[in-house]
């Protein structure tokens, strides 16, 4: 299973007619590769990454904002880097929200 989730239309409350894009929500973490043009449009929800550098833990809210090259340089000159999966209670508290 990948990064992104789509809830099914046949679980969203019924309406009439055919479905519509309206009828489905997107739900992506930030590590997703998705254009920041597209994200602008808010239409994606995004539940943020968590990552550690140098020992600090850096939230990823916005995947169209992050710097790469100063994330990258930094591991370069010695640093440390880690990531970790998103907790059950994370997607539990976002996905609530809908």
């Amino acid at each position: 299973m990948g990064a992104l989730n789509l809830l099914r239309y046949k679980e969203l409350p019924i309406k009439r007619g055919e479905p519509s894009m309206s009828d489905y929500v997107i739900i992506t973490d930030t590590s997703a590769d998705i254009p920041a043009d597209i994200l602008d449009k808010g239409q994606i929800h995004l539940i943020p990454m968590v990552y550690q550098l140098n020992g600090e833990e850096c939230p990823h809210r916005n995947p169209g904002n992050w710097d790469s090259r100063a994330f990258y340089d930094k591991l370069r000159a010695g640093g440390t880097g880690s990531t970790s999966q998103i907790s059950p209670a994370t997607y539990t508290d976002f996905l609530n929200r809908f």
